[in-house]
């Protein structure tokens, strides 16, 4: 696992965690958190293919767990003889997506403390 930054990295880790783990995503705002340390922080965690990060406008920006592998998964698996496909894919993709952000905040949590560990 490759070092942080700095302990700025370490904190915005465990930030990054902690909402991910209780909100299910994060919320940050260009000018508090940098876009750029934002995605080392996920790149160095391992996660970045798992979380994608949308913009919201006028600097907002919202990390979110990647619906993509979850719906591919649910519609050609988990639910494909499902009796009601529809609503099997929104049960699906609603747990896929929020076990991916628990795995991600794991991630995250792992990289704060090794990074505070070592500092």
């Amino acid at each position: 696992m490759r070092s942080l930054k700095d302990n700025g990295d370490a904190e915005l880790a465990a930030r990054i965690a902690e909402a991910l783990r209780t909100l299910g995503f994060f919320v940050f705002q260009r000018g508090v958190d940098d876009p750029r340390d934002v995605t080392r922080v996920l790149n160095r965690a391992g996660v970045v293919n798992v979380l994608e990060i949308l913009m919201a406008g006028r600097g907002i920006y919202v990390v979110v767990p990647s619906e993509r592998a979850c719906r591919a998964n649910c519609r050609y698996h988990e639910c494909r003889e499902a009796e009601d496909e529809e609503r099997c894919i929104e049960e699906c993709m609603e747990k896929c997506t929020r076990s991916l952000a628990l795995k991600a905040s794991e991630a995250l949590e792992r990289l704060a403390g090794h990074a505070r560990g070592a500092g």
